[in-house]
């Protein structure tokens, strides 16, 4: 009789946990399933959104063509100018700059601050290099 409730005591046991462990499996097979299936539905989202994107892109490049450009123009009751028909107008007082300046603005604030030891370039240290190679011993004390 003891021999049957101990058998009896770690069937129970063993089945209590093997049914524990099928619950923790069960349990991170559907966490891996709901996380797969939102992956999926990111992916088709994205996918979904580039196709828009590109859509947008071919209809502004619609709009930015020339013969658009020409069409609205026209519309907004522009002409486009002839050579006899130009006026200049000179401003007293103003000076051009005499080059323009093609940086842009944020990459001029910018600066690199470069340390004094880079400023020298290949061809100068290697110069440099040579030329303290190529005095004597004695005469560089």
């Amino acid at each position: 009789m003891r021999f049957h409730r101990q058998w009896l005591t770690t069937f129970l046991g063993s089945l209590l946990l093997i049914g524990v462990i099928a619950g923790i499996y069960l349990n991170l097979t559907a966490r891996a399933a709901i996380a797969g299936r939102e992956i999926q539905n990111l992916e088709t989202l994205i996918v979904s959104n580039q196709q828009v994107n590109a859509d947008l892109q071919t209809q502004v490049a619609g709009l930015l063509s020339n013969v658009v450009l020409e069409q609205r123009a026209a519309a907004a009751g522009y002409v486009p100018i002839q050579r006899d028909t130009l006026q200049y107008l000179s401003v007293p007082g103003y000076v051009p700059s005499e080059r323009p300046n093609l940086l842009n603005s944020a990459h001029a604030q910018a600066g690199v601050d470069e340390p004094s030891e880079y400023t020298e370039t290949l061809f100068t240290w290697l110069a440099r290099q040579l030329e303290v190679a190529s005095t004597p011993l004695a005469q560089t004390h």
